[in-house]
């Protein structure tokens, strides 16, 4: 354990991140490991096992993937059902496993004359290639998925949340901060401020849509701790969703149903775990991988986009990181 540590704090000494909190385990217990502070200053305060990170695309996988899954939505229905204004004929499932056609990414913030302008925006939205021919990462499919939740549901996202995912898991520290009309580009003060790591825009979620869509929804927005996540990620081993979801939905991707899986070469989660392992990255430095085979997983949550998201460092730490700790869960 304490190789590992001297590890982390020498890529925090190569400005990697300012500080990082691990978890790793498995279905019966966990580890929590913490190196550097919030931010590069000396006087910043050092990383703990409290410390609350902006979960980024986290949210994907531990928010809107368990709801769709919860609230038995059929995989196979199209989206305009529930989302009437919703242009593309696309299917739950499509959504998912990112093969919609849906374009990857756009800066709905910048174009959208209002709140209301900003999802007209998105329910207009074209087909950027044929659907089911290839996976396209979409951060809109996910936006997308967050209008299906709550009109299906008749509930806020943020409260189906914490009722069917945080409450039962224990995640007593994982949460949405929303983001007040007006403030959609400043930080804003409230009372656990001082224990969440910084990004780029403080106090608020980094994803701007996310950010411009009051800080709920479903491409990201979710905030939490590595031994809230370490506790998510052994309800995934004990079966928290079916195994179906979390395999490639067709032979030429990685991509299962909200998940990714574990590519033959060059995977996040490095060499050592198992070919069957999924997981996810965050855009602000966050992952999570999960082996169900051996039963055992890691999390590593870091704010690598403090003070800048030019700092791509992360790439080359995070499969190293997963090879330690696997070494560290096989001894």
């Amino acid at each position: 354990m304490s190789d590992l540590i001297r590890w982390m704090e020498e890529c925090i000494a190569q400005k990697a991140f300012p500080g990082c909190a691990a978890a790793f385990g498995t279905s019966e217990g966990f580890e929590v490991v913490t190196a550097g502070r919030l931010t590069y200053d000396a006087d910043s305060a050092p990383v703990s096992p409290e410390t609350i990170y902006d979960l980024a695309s986290l949210t994907k996988v531990v928010a809107t993937t368990p709801l769709v899954h919860d609230l038995g939505i059929p995989l196979d229905a199209r989206v305009c059902d529930y989302w009437h204004a919703f242009q593309l004929p696309a299917t739950i499932r499509q959504l998912l496993t990112h093969s919609s056609g849906l374009v990857s990414h756009r800066q709905y913030d910048e174009l959208a004359q209002n709140p209301e302008h900003f999802w007209s925006l998105i329910a207009g939205e074209g087909s950027e290639y044929p659907a089911d021919t290839q996976s396209v990462y979409s951060c809109v499919g996910f936006l997308t998925l967050f209008q299906v939740i709550q009109r299906t549901s008749g509930r806020g996202f943020a409260e189906l949340f914490s009722e069917r995912v945080a409450e039962p898991l224990g995640m007593r520290s994982t949460f949405h901060i929303p983001v007040p009309a007006g403030c959609r580009d400043r930080a804003r003060s409230w009372p656990g401020e001082s224990q969440i790591a910084p990004t780029e825009v403080e106090g608020v979620v980094h994803d701007e849509n996310s950010r411009y869509a009051g800080g709920v929804s479903g491409n990201a927005g979710l905030f939490g701790t590595a031994p809230d996540l370490a506790r998510f990620c052994q309800a995934m081993l004990r079966g928290r969703i079916s195994e179906d979801w979390l395999r490639p939905w067709a032979p030429w991707t990685t991509r299962g149903l909200g998940w990714d899986t574990k590519s033959p070469s060059g995977s996040s989660a490095g060499i050592r775990f198992g070919p069957k392992s999924y997981g996810h990255t965050g855009y602000t430095g966050t992952s999570i991988w999960i082996d169900p085979e051996a039963g055992r997983f890691g999390v590593l949550l870091t704010n690598r986009v403090y003070p800048t998201r030019e700092n791509q460092a992360q790439l080359w730490f995070r499969p190293e990181f997963y090879d330690q700790i696997y070494s560290l869960l096989r001894g």
